[in-house]
């Protein structure tokens, strides 16, 4: 390998594992009011898909499940990934961004996704444990079940009460 092409792809390693170190600190900076109380975390939207970082918070996102090779922990991961994504949707639609508020809903089923291939594949050697990780993310996911319920409730409600949307846009 030429020693210029080494230099790049160790200074693109570099960059990728800082940007590893830094992500949780800048996409983790509460954008407004709305967020997701877990018993682990509090979710927010985050970077939305206004921003011209978007493509940079989706592709960590991605790189994370990627690099989590449990099952439990990815659909955990992944759980978490899609409530920030449902959070993105409830916002960019409180900004009448539609195409936006479909950039990230594509990126939320695309995270449920990975949830749920990640639920098919735990398999412990120990079937208590199994038992136990499937129990729990059932448990997460019809939490998540009841969000997308509040959010669902709260955007009818504002096109009903505050009348601010179009025929079109409630379509």
């Amino acid at each position: 390998m030429n020693l210029n092409i080494k230099n790049e792809v160790s200074i693109l390693g570099l960059f990728i594992i800082t940007l590893f170190l830094v992500s949780p600190a800048i996409f983790a900076y509460p954008i407004n009011g709305d967020v997701i109380q877990t018993n682990n975390s509090t979710i927010t939207a985050g970077i939305t898909p206004d921003s011209w970082m978007y493509f940079l918070d989706v592709a960590l996102g991605k790189i994370n499940l990627a690099l989590t090779f449990d099952p439990t922990q990815k659909a955990k991961k992944g759980l978490n990934l899609a409530r920030e994504r449902l959070m993105e949707v409830k916002k960019m639609i409180k900004e009448n961004k539609l195409n936006d508020a479909k950039t990230a809903q594509k990126q939320y089923l695309n995270a449920l996704s990975i949830v749920q291939s990640s639920v098919k594949e735990i398999k412990k050697s120990n079937s208590t444990q199994e038992m136990k990780d499937q129990i729990e993310i059932e448990k997460d996911l019809i939490e998540h079940k009841a969000e997308v319920e509040q959010v669902k409730s709260d955007l009818n409600v504002r096109m009903n009460v505050e009348g601010n949307v179009t025929q079109k846009q409630q379509a």
